[in-house]
């Protein structure tokens, strides 16, 4: 579940007015940004400032926040904030993001483990001899 209060930037006692002064905020910067960045963007603005400014929608909304804390052990903690930030995480990173990223280190390890093991066995390079000049 989304934490619009997070989406729009403001606090959760926040008034119709800051409301609405953030999501006006929001949707400035956002027009400066390319289509494919602001596109997405833009929706998620719009369902929260949806759901804020409508007072009937803002208080099942905080129902479900409120009930989503308890469920968690929280009593007005950060516990959607931390929830959040995991969605975040897993949306963005993913767990496939965070194995490829792991088996990339280990095959970068293994071929550094390799590369000294050869070098181990190798003897140790002769200098290459050097052509005298000729006496004048």
């Amino acid at each position: 579940m989304r934490d619009y209060y997070a989406d729009l930037g403001v606090r959760r006692d926040a008034t119709q007015g800051a409301v609405k002064k953030a999501y006006e905020k929001k949707a400035k910067r956002l027009a400066r940004l390319p289509d494919e960045k602001r596109l997405p963007q833009e929706a998620v603005l719009k369902e929260a400032f949806g759901v804020l400014s409508n007072p009937d929608k803002r208080a099942q909304f905080d129902s479900r926040l409120m009930e989503l804390d308890a469920n968690l052990g929280g009593t007005g903690s950060n516990a959607p904030l931390v929830v959040g930030i995991l969605v975040v995480l897993f949306t963005v990173v993913g767990v496939g993001g965070f194995l490829y990223v792991h088996s990339r280190d280990r095959e970068r390890m293994e071929v550094q483990e390799r590369t000294k093991a050869e070098q181990a066995q190798k003897p140790p390079a002769q200098p290459a001899a050097t052509p005298k000049a000729p006496p004048r």
